[in-house]
């Protein structure tokens, strides 16, 4: 597992092993603002640029920040687009234990709908793994 970014609001790894990206957010991420939650997920995208990422997991456990309508549509437009065009066939979230960050999590996907990867949801962090790395890539859910 190779350490890509860390600071107050998120832990990125990489393991080449498995093409696996994962991202586990913070509590202090509720402190974000709408600019530095983009800077983050530009960060993803030069992820999927410099390494062969198949499958990303985002621990949402504690995320906090609450995605607005506009932020849930760039990112679809800008994020997931091109993170697909980038080769990711999987990702997979670890729920967040706050609803209102949660429900903004499953609008933006919804907003994304349209993307060729497959997406789920999981209580445990271990079924996430386990999806991404040894499932066979299905539908989006």
């Amino acid at each position: 597992m190779t350490l890509l970014k860390e600071d107050k609001y998120i832990k990125v790894t990489y393991n080449a092993a498995t093409k696996l990206l994962e991202a586990t957010w913070k509590t202090e991420s509720e402190e974000l603002d709408a600019q530095g939650f983009q800077n983050i997920n530009w960060f993803y995208i030069e992820c999927f640029d410099t390494h062969a990422i198949e499958s990303f997991l985002i621990d949402a456990t504690d995320f906090r920040f609450p995605i607005t309508p506009d932020l849930q549509l760039w990112v679809a437009q800008n994020i997931l687009t091109k993170a697909s065009e980038l080769g990711l066939s999987k990702l997979a979230f670890k729920v967040s234990k706050e609803f209102i960050a949660q429900l903004s999590i499953e609008q933006t996907m919804h907003e994304g709908k349209e993307v060729g990867f497959a997406t789920h949801y999981f209580s445990s962090y271990e079924e996430a793994v386990d999806w991404l790395t040894n499932a066979p890539t299905k539908s989006k859910v």
